[in-house]
């Protein structure tokens, strides 16, 4: 787990700031909503009738750009926040993350039988030589250019799913090894499983930290001014007001 020391505090304070770019996106956001409402008078009152101030709702806005930026601070193996490479394989090997390169095509109804019988077979043949492949990663990237029908995706990380031939057959397999010819419906794959990718576990690994801090965090109420709320009531007033509001302003 990383703590923030005093200079990783400082590190975070410069990069958890918005950007140029990411402050003019919220302007040109507010300006959409002035327009979609008509008049600056109009949007203010619309977040009246909600019940929060511009500066609440410029906050909520930020939310998901600073949240971007911490997930670049995690998965920067440049960064001081990055875990580092044995912490995410120990995360990735905790969680079952699986990588896995696939190389896939369509089985095409319509197309020429004898066509469709013809890719077959050569597909089953590149799963039968890439077996004996010392780069096998690099013998499936090149099938496209053999079979222009079959797509590769180079690396496809995943959390196993019981039932799913993709994820049942990778997860069978060893680091390195690779399958036959898998069917799901339609579709014909050849399964590459890999180690894991840490740019993937390192994505999974702030979620999974982000949780961790939620699930802990300690609230400390104020036991008789809780105690003293009236939810119900409470609710009601504020609905009414709302109402008020609206009927009064227009909007």
């Amino acid at each position: 787990m990383i703590e923030l020391t005093p200079e990783l505090h400082e590190i975070f304070e410069k990069w958890s700031a918005l950007t140029d770019a990411q402050k003019q996106d919220l302007a040109d956001q507010r300006r959409s909503y002035v327009d979609y409402y008509g008049s600056e008078e109009a949007y203010l009152g619309q977040l009246a009738v909600l019940g929060i101030s511009e500066e609440c709702f410029d906050l909520i806005n930020e939310t998901p750009y600073l949240y971007s930026r911490m997930v670049e601070l995690y998965t920067d193996p440049d960064s001081a926040f990055y875990p580092g490479d044995d912490v995410l394989k120990a995360f990735a090997a905790e969680q079952g993350l699986i990588s896995a390169s696939l190389a896939y095509y369509t089985v095409d109804e319509e197309a020429d039988e004898d066509k469709q019988a013809a890719l077959a077979e050569q597909f089953a043949q590149y799963a039968e030589d890439a077996a004996v492949q010392a780069d096998k990663a690099a013998f499936l990237a090149a099938l496209p250019r053999e079979l222009p029908e079959v797509t590769v995706e180079s690396t496809l990380t995943f959390l196993p799913t019981e039932g799913d031939p993709i994820s049942d057959t990778a997860s069978a397999l060893e680091i390195g090894e690779i399958s036959g010819v898998v069917e799901d419906g339609a579709m014909r794959y050849i399964i590459l499983r890999q180690e894991p990718d840490l740019t993937m576990a390192a994505s999974e690994y702030v979620s999974h930290v982000v949780e961790e801090k939620r699930d802990s965090a300690v609230v400390v109420y104020n036991s008789d001014l809780y105690d003293a709320l009236d939810v119900a009531g409470f609710y009601t007033a504020l609905a009414e007001a709302q109402q008020s509001l609206a009927a009064s302003t227009g909007f």
